[in-house]
């Protein structure tokens, strides 16, 4: 890829994406004005996976995310297998930008899901929450694949069975299928998910306990109780718990700022 190539550079010059993770999400929706089309698919594939720019300099790394959700925004699902290659700097848990990946193959909507399911038949089981992060959405969005999810998601469980937990995973345990299940409002695994749950398979900061799940999925008429605060707790004083302010969803940025997903950050 040349450096001077003049979608290069036009990305190149894009506002920094510092601590402003929601306007790279809005990005796709600017690309007619940008003159960003199809025909520029497969260079915005090269752009997205060089790993000269991703090592770079503050814009060339943010070219690296423009590239990458505007890919999102053509729909332009050919460019996944290239895409998946990137994964390998998932390994570094400190990058939070690696939502990007999710948020992208989101916006490609139902196009994309027989390439995530073929591709969790293979990726690493430390890493492959970044695809089951997206697929109890999809699967909600595009109900004609729930079946087809929830069964790649039991060969995933599968493979976890067999496999000893990476001690230094971002996600504990199952906590990656679990990721999806609770997405996807999955009740028919809830059996299952509370047999593991007791088995001690979830990371129970981003799990909660069994009970807060089942209010998630609809099984509880209220949640479990809580207390308001350690005052609360220091004298034994649980009270139920009561939203007083919107709920944040755990797709969501979370509201500290960070840019990362709720569910990867002050929800854990």
């Amino acid at each position: 890829m040349k450096k001077d190539s003049p979608l290069l550079q036009k990305l190149l010059q894009l506002p920094s994406l510092e601590e402003n993770y929601p306007r790279l999400k809005k990005f796709p929706t600017q690309l007619e004005q940008l003159g960003i089309t199809l025909a520029d698919a497969e260079e915005l594939a090269e752009i997205a996976t060089n790993k000269s720019l991703l090592a770079g300099t503050a814009s060339e790394f943010f070219a690296v995310h423009y590239a990458l959700f505007a890919l999102g925004g053509l729909k332009y699902v050919e460019a996944c297998p290239k895409i998946f290659t990137q994964f390998y700097r998932l390994d570094d848990l400190d990058d939070e930008w690696t939502c990007s990946f999710s948020d992208v193959f989101l916006i490609m909507g139902e196009a994309v899901i027989p390439y995530l399911l073929q591709g969790l038949q293979t990726i690493k089981l430390d890493i492959v929450y970044v695809f089951t992060e997206c697929l109890g959405d999809l699967a909600l969005r595009f109900p004609q694949y729930r079946q087809e999810i929830l069964g790649a998601l039991d060969q995933l469980h599968e493979r976890f069975e067999k496999t000893m937990f990476n001690p230094n995973a971002l996600f504990y345990g199952e906590t990656a299928v679990l990721m999806a299940w609770m997405d996807m409002k999955a009740v028919e695994r809830i059996d299952l998910i509370r047999e593991l749950n007791q088995k001690g398979r979830f990371d129970p900061q981003y799990a909660g306990s069994i009970e807060e799940i089942e209010y998630e999925f609809g099984l509880r008429d209220t949640p479990p109780p809580r207390p308001h605060s350690a005052l609360l707790n220091m004298y034994g004083m649980n009270q139920p718990f009561q939203r007083t302010e919107e709920k944040i969803g755990r797709n969501d940025p979370c509201p500290c700022g960070s840019s990362k997903k709720y569910k990867k950050c002050c929800l854990k």
